[in-house]
């Protein structure tokens, strides 16, 4: 247990008018009782506690007391209203002080660690489909794991279908209190592989949210303060999980257009904080802690443009002192390699990023000659890297055109210089000519004049 209450300080008047009308709604507790679907205990206790709360008056019952009856009708009662009212009345406790403080001292002698697993198999796991309902609960739940480190609960929760639904909720408000509530499980060390472990869901919706603002909607978000909010909250989550080497390094690997589109983004906002968590971010990546963090470096330079870019963002006057500071920190850490690169350097940092682009590389006939043997070191390494490109890029539902014809310029930029790159080619040679009917002309164009060195070669 953490010696200090956390708490979860919501900006939101999303939740806030969801409590209210929680708060709002009549319940009947005596007609449950009489009705036998809540014991008298339990409808007593918790109208007593629903009364005193909403007064804002000093509880009349023992805090053990009031737990027990709202964990037994969670439990027992499969009534929607009621489940609601009774997580809500678990959320204003922890809200509210000092019971926030005496309800996890009274978990803690409890055993919290069963309490907070019978709360969560009574709540999200009960596959209510409210969204209210599903609000309030995972607000509930993520304030205990804050306040007790157990990570095989953080584990069922990231996992748990109704808590990935507020993600994917049509509605700005409860993504924004979603993104919220993933963004304070990021800050506890404990919870942040657990969120890495979960990229394949989460990330894409933490993109979204970042970059879908400047995209789609560049005039109204700026004085959206909503989407500002999200954009800003899904940034702190990237930036939190790049404090970790080893996630640092898979980040910048499996989602580097997504960690240079950082560079556009910062170009594009004009609000200060997005700015400096953006360039955090990036200097995160670069971290001499991290282990690719060399080759991170390049394809900032050569794949993102970074150093016009931050020339460009540098004769803005912000006034944040640590902005600037990072600022010059991360201009001087890309001039530094930047010194160093060769042509070379810049036609590997795309080839391994899978980010090609019609460098001036790619049509340079001297830097084919000056670098033909590394095409061949190896037994032909680099080159059959170029076929298993072309070939993944094929297999792909929306291929991009612009790669393919890049790749199908290389391999026979290759074959014109060495015949015996045909015979590694081999039987991939049928995948070439398949491509003289691709439906975009530029790559069935490259695709005839790759399969004219083939013929020419073969029959010589």
């Amino acid at each position: 247990m953490n010696s200090q209450f956390k708490h979860i300080l919501l900006d939101s008047t999303h939740f806030q008018r969801i409590r209210h009308a929680l708060n709002s709604r009549t319940i009947g507790w005596d007609a449950l009782v009489r009705s036998s679907e809540i014991s008298k205990f339990d409808g007593e206790t918790t109208k007593s506690l629903e009364s005193r709360l909403l007064k804002n008056q000093k509880l009349d019952l023992p805090l053990d007391t009031a737990l027990t009856s709202l964990l037994h009708i969670l439990e027992t009662s499969n009534n929607l209203d009621v489940n609601k009212c009774v997580v809500n009345l678990f959320s204003q406790l922890l809200t509210l002080e000092p019971y926030n403080e005496q309800l996890v001292e009274l978990l803690s002698k409890r055993g919290a660690r069963d309490v907070l697993n019978q709360l969560y198999e009574h709540t999200l796991n009960k596959s209510f489909s409210d969204e209210q309902f599903n609000l309030i609960s995972a607000f509930t739940l993520v304030s205990l794991l804050l306040q007790f480190n157990d990570t095989d609960l953080a584990s069922k929760l990231l996992e748990n279908k109704q808590f990935q639904s507020l993600f994917k909720s049509e509605h700005k408000d409860s993504l924004y209190l979603a993104i919220r509530l993933l963004q304070e499980l990021t800050v506890t060390k404990a919870y942040k592989q657990l969120v890495w472990s979960q990229e394949a869901f989460y990330l894409p919706i933490v993109f979204q949210s970042i970059f879908s603002i400047n995209e789609n909607q560049p005039q109204q978000t700026n004085t959206n303060n909503l989407q500002i909010q999200l954009q800003y909250y899904a940034l702190m989550i990237i930036w939190l999980l790049t404090f970790d080497p080893k996630i640092t390094e898979a980040f910048t690997k499996e989602h580097l257009a997504h960690y240079l589109q950082l560079l556009r983004l910062i170009r594009s906002t004009i609000k200060e904080k997005v700015v400096r968590l953006s360039v955090a971010i990036i200097l995160n990546g670069i971290n001499e802690s991290v282990k690719n963090h060399k080759s991170t470096v390049k394809n900032l330079i050569l794949l993102g443009n970074a150093i016009p870019t931050l020339n460009q963002i540098m004769e803005r006057k912000f006034l944040d002192d640590e902005l600037k500071q990072d600022l010059t920190t991360l201009k001087e850490s890309l001039e530094a390699e930047y010194h160093e690169l060769t042509s070379f350097d810049e036609y590997l940092a795309e080839l391994n990023s899978k980010i090609l682009l019609w460098s001036p590389v790619h049509q340079d006939d001297q830097f084919w000659l000056d670098n033909l043997d590394k095409f061949k070191e190896n037994n032909w390494k680099l080159f059959l890297q170029l076929i298993d490109l072309l070939k993944e890029f094929i297999t792909e539902k929306r291929p991009s055109s612009v790669s393919l014809q890049i790749l199908l310029n290389d391999i026979r930029k290759v074959m014109e210089l060495d015949n015996d790159s045909i015979k590694i080619l081999g039987k991939d040679k049928l995948i070439i000519m398949q491509l003289l009917q691709h439906s975009d002309s530029k790559v069935k164009y490259e695709a005839l004049k790759t399969t004219q060195v083939i013929v020419s070669n073969t029959f010589k």
